[in-house]
């Protein structure tokens, strides 16, 4: 069956540098969003220029089959498109949608989409794959026949007639027994691999939202003359703070899904809330006594998070570390090694002797939980107001000028070392509340300097504050329509996440609101 289709609003302009004829001062110039974007670090505008040349060039190619419907996201790893494919279920017409990524081979980012790619397989080895000379030619060639018919064979679950024959990068036997429906719970599945002559694609379950866009809306805005932002929260984020049992869930989703990829040795390397995808079904209290404990008559009865794009990701075995991570997200640690740019040898040693295959994840999501508590998106450099009405100015709490990695360890350190205190002048959720008992001691746990002595996943699913986790009230039954949620709250103009799959587009791209 068709899933939901995602609801990702794309930025419309950015802001780039260019010379004042008759003068060698550089002056900012708005110009439309056509290219990829990153939070990755800033390359040259030479090189976006070029980069937005290629990407015009892909938007026209279509793989055979499928047909373009919107431009759900772009990114410094590729562009992500809603698909749809035509088929017949019993005689009649049935439309299927999908995620399609294009990366175009153009571009040094297909690195990361081969990556991707061999990640995926290991995890959902049903995926049908149609190689080409990019694929073979690589050291850990993937041996299947190049033709469209095993993708146009795909069922409605994305899968052909048979699985497709494992590289030579071999993975340990998973632990506990994991399953490959196991990690379709919190791992959106990889359906097919396809190459052609210009591009790689990969095809992937089609469904939700990024976490950032379901909880964050933040746009710019000129008080007393100066330039601010205004953050507001989302419905999710408010049902979240109303009812800490949605982000309990959320969390134990998280944990699940590292816990299966660290079962089978595997690091995603850049988890954070644009790499998470959720579905949340909103639902209006059947009585109103009901509505009176929770405050609102609009709450979520069940929220889904999985994890996306595994472009950053590797093997414990074989850590391969590089500058394609986001940095606020990144072990303190794991910032040192990138920074001095150590050997593969040394980073192989360092992984061995202090950390485990959750150690990176878990700071990560660690990270994701410290943002939701603070109310603040961690990365935004910029002074900003939180709600409609709010007047104190906050930043993320680690942002820092020029994303430098010495500078964002240091406030980790800070951060980590006066949390409670950090998360109160956020102004975000009340962690002193008997809700949040043993919450943040969670997180004190998940973001542990030393890797090896950071919480694990299954301990950290047995914490007090997780384990002690209550289902959602059966009192709240009726779903809402999607027409009878809020309309005022503005449409996302993401300041900094236009991504689905890829990584997020700078900070700097912030769009402005007169």
């Amino acid at each position: 069956m068709p899933t939901r289709p995602m609801d990702v609003a794309a930025l419309d302009s950015t802001t780039v540098l260019r010379r004042s004829s008759g003068s060698g001062k550089l002056r900012p110039v708005r110009t439309p969003l056509s290219a990829s974007r990153s939070t990755r670090p800033n390359t040259p505008t030479s090189a976006k220029g070029v980069s937005m040349v290629l990407g015009a060039a892909a938007d026209d190619r279509q793989l055979t089959g499928y047909t373009k419907i919107k431009k759900l996201g772009v990114g410094g790893c590729g562009t992500v498109w809603q698909v749809v494919r035509a088929g017949r279920d019993g005689g009649e017409r049935c439309d299927e949608h999908f995620a399609l990524k294009q990366i175009s081979k153009e571009d040094g980012a297909v690195v990361s989409g081969v990556v991707e790619a061999r990640v995926g397989l290991k995890l959902f080895p049903n995926a049908t794959v149609v190689c080409g000379k990019l694929l073979h030619g690589l050291r850990h060639a993937i041996n299947v026949p190049a033709t469209n018919a095993h993708l146009n064979s795909m069922d409605a679950c994305g899968r052909s007639g048979g699985p497709v024959p494992p590289d030579d990068l071999s993975l340990p036997p998973t632990a506990g027994g994991t399953t490959q429906d196991d990690v379709s719970s919190y791992i959106v599945p990889l359906l097919a691999v396809v190459e052609t002559k210009r591009d790689l694609w990969l095809a992937f379950e089609h469904g939700g939202d990024t976490l950032h866009n379901a909880l964050f809306d933040i746009r710019g805005e000129f008080v007393r003359g100066s330039r601010t932002y205004r953050i507001r929260h989302r419905p999710l984020y408010t049902a979240m703070r109303d009812n800490v049992v949605l982000l309990k869930s959320l969390l134990r989703q998280l944990l699940l899904a590292i816990q299966a990829l660290a079962s089978r040795h595997l690091v995603h390397a850049d988890i954070k809330p644009d790499n998470i995808l959720v579905q949340h079904a909103f639902s209006t209290p059947t009585t109103p006594s009901a509505q009176t404990a929770v405050g609102s008559a609009l709450h979520p009865l069940t929220l889904s998070a999985k994890l996306i794009d595994f472009g950053s990701a590797f093997t414990a075995m074989s850590p391969k570390l590089s500058s394609a991570h986001t940095p606020e997200y990144v072990p303190p640690d794991i910032l040192e090694l990138v920074r001095t740019k150590h050997q593969t040898n040394h980073v192989k040693a360092y992984f061995d002797a202090h950390c485990r295959p959750h150690s990176f994840d878990m700071w990560s999501v660690g990270c994701v939980f410290l943002e939701i508590a603070c109310g603040v998106p961690l990365w935004l450099p910029y002074k900003a107001r939180v709600g409609v009405d709010g007047e104190k100015l906050v930043t993320g709490l680690l942002a820092a000028t020029g994303r430098n990695a010495d500078k964002i360890a240091a406030r980790q350190l800070h951060v980590v070392a006066n949390l409670r205190k950090c998360i109160r002048d956020c102004g975000g959720m009340n962690i002193d509340s008997r809700r949040w008992t043993h919450g943040v001691d969670l997180m004190q746990r998940m973001l542990e300097v030393d890797p090896a002595h950071r919480i694990a996943p299954v301990d950290a699913l047995a914490h007090p504050f997780l384990a002690a986790t209550i289902a959602p009230s059966s009192q709240y039954t009726t779903p809402l329509a999607a027409s009878a949620l809020p309309q005022n709250t503005p449409s996302m103009a993401n300041p900094s996440r236009s991504s689905v799959f890829c990584n997020p587009s700078a900070p700097e791209a912030l769009e402005e609101t007169r």
